[in-house]
């Protein structure tokens, strides 16, 4: 090994390289220049995730607008702020992966952190937003201006601190009374969305008045900006190509994993780890409710991670869209 991928090459922080910042520029979508039709940067050696080439293609060819991300992420945190304000709370403290990034538009191991809650994000109502990630990854939100602070120290969990998880999570609990009093006036009513017990312990005993924040971030989502519908589409769009695709490759006898396959990995890889292996396609068969489970895990996908159900409505007079799932 010559530590190509070690020290300031490894790959989860490339722009660390001077190598890497010479390195000529990888378009992300061809037929575009500096920017692509979402108003972020075409260039695939970023931090920002985002749509594939093939998703720019199919969306050209079909002649579907895309969304500005910008516009997106500046609605959302005014939802936020608005609700926030409209409520009387100080701020809300979310953990739940989903409304982090509906609020900073960030992600950092999706799964791992749904299982172990290490980031945390405070929107406070006067707009203030704090993203706590790994102290080693603070880069993740550096595309986001909106996201005025990024510090460290959000883990809760036993297996990061073992028997100090108290200790740790009442030094978190001194972090957001610090912010609280910089900006929330003095305001003790928090949201919380989802938070691990010692944490919960912690701000109840920095004299917070915890509220449903998973309640309030659900509301405040619910209504979809003209950008956000233009996502959907997009999004719903290829999801319906997928499940097309993968309907016209179902054949009778093989399992799941070459249609599932066809639709997910265009063909390359195995998708067997959507809704795991069955030997039999029909009616009755568990690889007929695997496709049925692929064909729901497809349609609910929506834009590089804005996730959000099919079963919405136009708000009459408006140019906002209300839905009852998540975003």
């Amino acid at each position: 090994m010559d530590g190509e991928f070690y020290s300031d090459t490894r790959k989860v922080m490339p722009f660390a390289s001077p190598r890497a910042e010479t390195a000529p520029k990888v378009l992300i979508d061809s037929a575009r220049g500096e920017v692509l039709d979402d108003g972020s940067p075409n260039n695939g050696n970023r931090i920002e995730i985002g749509p594939t080439d093939l998703a720019w293609q199919e969306w050209h060819e079909a002649g579907i607008q895309a969304p500005n991300l910008d516009a997106i992420r500046a609605y959302r945190l005014k939802r936020i702020v608005d609700t926030l304000q409209e409520r009387d709370w100080g701020g809300v403290l979310l953990f739940d992966p989903l409304n982090i990034r509906y609020a900073s538009d960030s992600t950092s191991m999706q799964l791992w952190n749904t299982h172990n809650p290490f980031r945390a994000c405070l929107v406070t109502a006067d707009g203030h937003m704090v993203v706590w990630d790994y102290k080693n990854s603070p880069f993740l939100c550096a595309f986001n201006p909106l996201v005025r602070e990024v510090r460290s120290g959000a883990s809760m969990f036993y297996f990061a601190n073992g028997d100090r998880t108290g200790d740790a999570a009442n030094s978190f609990a001194q972090q957001v009374v610090e912010l609280m009093a910089k900006h929330a006036g003095g305001n003790m009513r928090l949201g919380v969305d989802k938070i691990m017990l010692d944490g919960y312990y912690a701000l109840r005993d920095a004299n917070f008045d915890v509220m449903r924040g998973e309640e309030m971030m659900e509301k405040a989502r619910s209504i979809k900006s003209f950008d956000e519908q233009l996502a959907m589409k997009c999004a719903s769009w290829s999801c319906e190509q997928s499940v097309f695709e993968m309907q016209a490759a179902v054949q009778p006898g093989p399992s799941c994993t070459p249609a599932t396959s066809n639709a997910v990995g265009n063909g390359s890889k195995p998708a067997c780890w959507l809704v795991g292996r069955a030997p039999i396609h029909g009616s009755r068969s568990a690889d007929q409710e695997s496709y049925n489970k692929t064909k729901f895990w497809l349609l609910t996908r929506i834009w590089s991670g804005f996730t959000a159900s099919a079963s919405t409505f136009p708000v009459p007079g408006g140019s906002e869209m209300k839905s009852h799932g998540r975003t």
